[in-house]
């Protein structure tokens, strides 16, 4: 498993050059896709949203951990 932190920044203030949102949006998908292919590890994304939320953010982390699905 790997931890990835999300934000809007990324996708609308360091896209290449002529690249919209959707652009690297769908390549940030194939990133991780790839990431997970090659790895077999599973991502999860925390937002700033997240960081609000520690004991719920916490308990997400370790229920993938245990491999158990998560409801959001």
């Amino acid at each position: 498993m790997f931890l990835e932190f999300d934000g809007k920044e990324k996708y609308l203030r360091h896209r290449r050059p002529g690249e919209s949102v959707v652009d690297a949006v769908l390549r940030e998908k194939r990133r991780e896709e790839r990431i997970c292919g090659i790895t077999g590890w599973r991502c999860i994304r925390i937002t700033w949203a997240d960081l609000f939320e520690p004991e719920r953010t916490a308990a997400r982390i370790r229920a993938t951990l245990a491999g158990q699905l998560w409801a959001a």
